[in-house]
């Protein structure tokens, strides 16, 4: 993940054929082989997403980019659970961790 934005912009293009298959949003026509693919892809996107954030970036900021990285690695647990991907289910929860302790944090709660 030595470059980001390539990272990022690659992780979009292997997941183009599920957004664009809009006859079938589910993606009831993918292989449960498929689905580890797009799980994988979505890991990528959320860890690349995680490395853009920067101590010296405005807090609203960094929350944002939180919030976004969740959010693939979150999809990353719903793909991986479509094609019976326990070891990438688990390996989404074990990164999506440090995405969500920061809103734990700002509403004042602490997290173990």
């Amino acid at each position: 993940l030595d470059d980001v934005a390539g990272a990022v912009r690659d992780c979009e293009r292997a997941l183009a054929p599920l957004t664009e298959a809009a006859g079938d949003p589910d993606g009831t026509h993918l292989k449960r082989s498929e689905w580890r693919w797009f799980a994988m892809a979505e890991v990528v996107h959320g860890e690349a997403i995680g490395r853009l954030l920067s101590p010296s970036q405005p807090a609203a900021l960094q929350i944002q980019l939180h919030a976004k990285a969740a959010e693939r690695l979150a999809m990353a647990m719903e793909r991986a659970a479509q094609g019976g991907e326990t070891g990438l289910i688990l390996a989404a929860a074990s990164r999506i961790w440090s995405h969500c302790a920061p809103f734990a944090e700002s509403a004042g709660t602490e997290l173990a």
